[in-house]
């Protein structure tokens, strides 16, 4: 028993002794790493410099542009048509006027022959649905027209009518300047917005006023036009008159065609032609001569339009420096009427008694300066950083113009 007891003890004793030697030797390994590591050299990393980025540089290309979208033909032009007539189909939108009824009468008669006498004298009573409107027709016959050309017409209401959505032009005519018939027109009337109502609320989106006769417009009967160039020569004016552009335009023509144009004035240039050329060869002549592009000028302006707020600026609107300040000033009024009461047992009355409150508050701003821009960029970039609304930007460019900073014609619309 001695003896087994022994064993056991010495058995497990050499297995407490293996297990502290591989103790030992793991936490030794531990250590030799753990300073291997702390004598690694940590390199230091380069800073990676930041990329400048360039700032982006607007240039501007020439702008070449053909003589034919710049200039006009004498003797080549559009001729307006105008008349009246009856839109029909319209959803309760349509007026209640005498006149719509009476031309809507007239063209009933027409179309239908005979007709009861009592309908046209009657009429007031016997049309009574606000189904239709009169309108005004416009249309333009195009340059080199033939019989049975289409193009568009526009309409515009004459009478109490209030929208033209749905509705189609019955069949009238077109008169020129010189009170000739020359087209006719009809069809689906296209307008560009839309309206809806209710009994206690309404929207309308755009105008519905008016609207379009797309290729509703049918030529019947052409002008009788001078032959371009039976003078011997032929004269072209600039849309923007500038003496610079017309010169350009000189020198174009002259290069292609030696001698042929001269120059009469800063908006028109006159061609010499050949006479005894067929209207053919003559078309063909001024259609090489449109196809010529140059660099066209124009003179610096800034175009305001009060009503929309809307301002177009030039690309060669330059400003001065120049130093400005602006502020508004805001007016409330307040009405808080009183009542004043009359002593007991008196004959006096309740009367209300007025009283209104008035504050006025104005900004105080400090001068800004804006510097002297070289570029359309520079001019705008400006003008935006002082912060104003488009209708408060008139009135600074008002004062700018006035002061000499501002190097642009400054039109209002």
């Amino acid at each position: 028993m001695n003896l087994i007891c022994k064993q056991g003890k010495a058995s497990t004793e050499a297995a407490m002794h293996q297990r502290a030697k591989q103790l030992f030797f793991t936490c030794l390994c531990l250590m030799m790493t753990t300073a291997a590591i702390a004598q690694v050299e940590v390199l230091p990393q380069t800073p990676t410099a930041p990329v400048a980025q360039k700032p982006i540089a607007i240039t501007t290309q020439p702008l070449m542009a053909r003589i034919k979208d710049i200039a006009t033909i004498e003797g080549i032009r559009t001729h307006k048509l105008t008349g009246t007539g009856i839109v029909v189909g319209l959803n309760a939108t349509g007026g209640d006027d005498d006149l719509t009824k009476f031309e809507f009468a007239k063209i009933y008669a027409k179309e239908n022959g005979d007709v009861p006498r009592d309908f046209l004298t009657n009429f007031r009573t016997t049309i009574t649905a606000k189904n239709m409107a009169m309108v005004s027709i416009t249309a333009e016959m195009p340059e080199f027209p033939h019989p049975g050309q289409k193009v568009s017409g526009h309409v515009a209401i004459m009478d109490s009518s209030t929208s033209l959505q749905g509705g189609t032009l019955k069949h009238a005519i077109l008169r020129g300047e010189d009170g000739e018939v020359y087209a006719t027109v009809q069809g689906k009337v296209i307008v560009g917005g839309f309206a809806a109502s209710g009994q206690a609320a309404s929207i309308q989106s755009n105008n519905v006023s008016s609207g379009t006769v797309a290729n509703g417009v049918t030529i019947e009967r052409v002008l009788c036009q001078q032959k371009v160039g039976e003078a011997g020569y032929v004269d072209f004016h600039l849309r923007n008159p500038d003496r610079q552009t017309a010169e350009r335009i000189l020198n174009a023509i002259n290069k292609r065609f030696p001698r042929k144009a001269q120059l009469l004035n800063r908006a028109s240039i006159r061609v010499a032609v050949p006479i005894q050329q067929t209207q053919t060869a003559m078309e063909l002549f001024l259609n090489e001569i449109q196809n010529l592009t140059v660099e066209p000028d124009n003179t610096a302006k800034i175009i305001y339009n009060e009503h929309s707020g809307t301002i177009v600026i030039t690309s060669n609107a330059k400003l001065r420096p120049v130093a400005i300040t602006f502020g508004s000033l805001m007016i409330s009024t307040t009405e808080t009427p009183q009542a004043s009461q009359p002593n007991a047992f008196s004959d006096g009355e309740t009367v209300v008694l007025p009283r209104t409150t008035l504050t006025a508050n104005e900004d105080a701003n400090e001068l800004r300066i804006l510097q002297q821009s070289n570029s359309l960029r520079d001019l705008v970039d400006g003008l935006n950083a002082l912060g104003v609304s488009a209708r408060e930007m008139g009135n600074v460019l008002i004062n700018l113009e006035k002061s000499g900073a501002l190097q642009a014609e400054l039109v209002f619309e």
